[in-house]
């Protein structure tokens, strides 16, 4: 597993190494031992509390700097929870946090990495025009129902922009939250696409995010030779890319638009490539 890491991620043996040992003592991930990831920044494994405690001095600079860059880029809600209970942090706790203001303190060094908390909640916004009765109880469902799509991307682009670049070899681990965030969509089509992906959002965001998380599920599926299950999921992954340059078209942002043009030329990328593996001439004139 440790050449394979070094060999397909053009990584060095102690970044692989720190994928897959304890950070403190060492300790490889085999024979019932399961390493846990540093749930701040997800950089390192821990075998458990005792040795990340012992390497807390050693790894807070990298990790601060890395949870503060996924604060920013975060969608989730985020609880915060200081030790007597005061100051700014509980101020934070109890109101909608301010992901920037939070991120600005983590790297300043007011609030340690290890007392920040990824909750699973998501705030719900409903119109206030509604009136009581089932009006209101539809739009509660409504709103849950795209918060619940929202939590399900979130989870996976936590993993897909932290270790985006090991995520062929890293087993089953973040392969499943790709795999989840797939089956979502096709589990509940008219959501993602009528709401999330509509092409008057304001946002782009979520299908620009989603574009590359199925892109490179497209690229372990077709790598591992499970083509035809590849084929299946290149349909989604062209449909919500076709989403996202809609979405783009006239943005004003040249950030966005850059970035669809990277991820449309990476989807050409995969589709020349499976097209040469299954012999389809066509996806790869296409492509």
């Amino acid at each position: 597993q440790l050449l394979i890491l070094i060999q397909n991620d053009n990584m060095s043996t102690s970044e692989a190494l720190s994928l897959l040992t304890c950070a403190s003592c060492r300790k490889p991930e085999l024979f019932g031992v399961k390493l846990k990831f540093c749930t701040a920044c997800h950089l390192v494994k821990y075998c458990g509390v005792e040795c990340q405690r012992e390497h807390r001095s050693m790894h807070k600079k990298a990790c601060k700097e890395r949870a503060a860059e996924l604060l920013r880029c975060s969608t989730a809600n985020i609880t915060a929870a200081s030790d007597d209970g005061g100051g700014k942090l509980s101020k934070l706790s109890r109101n909608e946090v301010n992901h920037d203001e939070l991120a600005r303190m983590v790297e300043n060094g007011d609030i340690d990495t290890d007392r920040i908390i990824f909750a699973s909640s998501q705030t719900v916004t409903l119109p206030s025009s509604l009136s009581d009765g089932a009006d209101l109880e539809s739009a509660v469902n409504e709103a849950k129902l795209i918060a619940d799509r929202r939590m399900v991307l979130q989870q996976a682009h936590l993993r897909f922009s932290c270790l985006a670049r090991m995520s062929y070899n890293s087993g089953l681990d973040f392969e499943r939250y790709y795999r989840d965030l797939y089956e979502d969509i096709l589990k509940y089509h008219d959501v993602w696409f009528d709401k999330l992906f509509n092409v008057d959002n304001v946002d782009p965001t979520p299908a620009e995010f989603t574009t590359g998380i199925l892109g490179t599920l497209c690229t372990i599926l077709r790598q591992r030779g499970d083509l035809e299950e590849c084929t299946e999921v290149m349909k989604t992954y062209m449909a919500v890319l076709k989403r996202y340059q809609q979405m783009t078209e006239g943005c004003g942002s040249k950030a966005q638009v850059d970035c669809c043009e990277g991820l449309t030329f990476k989807a050409n990328i995969i589709r020349l490539n499976l097209g040469v593996q299954i012999e389809d001439r066509a996806m790869a004139m296409t492509a």
